[in-house]
């Protein structure tokens, strides 16, 4: 007799519902909050520009107030350029 194995994909249902429970109670909160979301770069962000990566953006009672100011050292702002670098040149590899 042959041994099955359950082999689970993806995440679990409850944790998804929590997690979208917490970002929906993060986007309609009448405070400050602070959500991540995939952001497309027209303009420079610390010489990044024409990629969407993942910010943390400011939102109150379900709007959108803009990017969270993020102070980075050079260390973090040199890991951040490079790490975009090569997500372009992946990209750019695709075509």
């Amino acid at each position: 007799m042959a041994i099955k194995e359950k082999i689970f994909v993806g995440i679990p249902s409850k944790i998804v519902g929590k997690e979208f429970a917490n970002f929906f109670k993060k986007l309609t909160s009448k405070k400050e909050e602070v959500i991540n979301v995939s952001h497309y770069l027209k303009q420079p962000f610390y010489e990044i520009k024409n990629v969407a990566i993942g910010l943390p953006f400011r939102i109150k009672n379900t709007e959108v107030l803009g990017i969270k100011q993020i102070q980075l050292n050079e260390i973090e702002k040199k890991k951040l350029v490079e790490s975009v670098k090569k997500i372009k040149d992946n990209l750019s590899s695709l075509n």
